[in-house]
């Protein structure tokens, strides 16, 4: 019984106290995060932040051509973060999971004053 405590519950308890705090934290590696800022923008202003960084801040307006308006692409640590997008002084924050090439589409509605994030499994291609 002894020899059983030794070679498996120790060393599952020594990597349970060592990876678990790591997977609370941001990892050094990078993959791709794309943020797509959708359809019916018409020279809107935006702001997207993930944590307290500021990733975009700018005028935004549908392309009628590809009908999208900005497609932000990035290579960021994987981790959680909290995403924090304002449109026109309308801002809303949502907690999310940066994973293996995590895409983003953001929408907004003017009528309701409503900012929309999906997370889609794909990207989208726009012609």
């Amino acid at each position: 019984m002894k020899r059983i405590l030794k070679k498996v519950i120790v060393p599952f308890f020594v990597l349970s106290i060592t990876f678990i705090p790591l997977g609370c934290k941001k990892f050094n590696i990078d993959k791709e995060l794309r943020i797509d800022i959708g359809t019916q923008f018409n020279n809107d202003n935006v702001s997207i932040k993930l944590d307290d960084n500021e990733v975009f801040s700018g005028n935004v307006s549908t392309s009628p051509l590809l009908g999208v308006g900005e497609i932000l692409i990035f290579d960021y640590p994987i981790g959680r973060y909290e995403l924090t997008v304002n449109i026109n002084g309308v801002e809303t924050k949502e907690k999310f999971r940066h994973k293996k090439n995590r895409f983003v589409y953001i929408t907004f509605n003017k009528t309701s004053s409503k900012i929309t994030i999906t997370y889609p499994d794909e990207k989208y291609v726009y012609d």
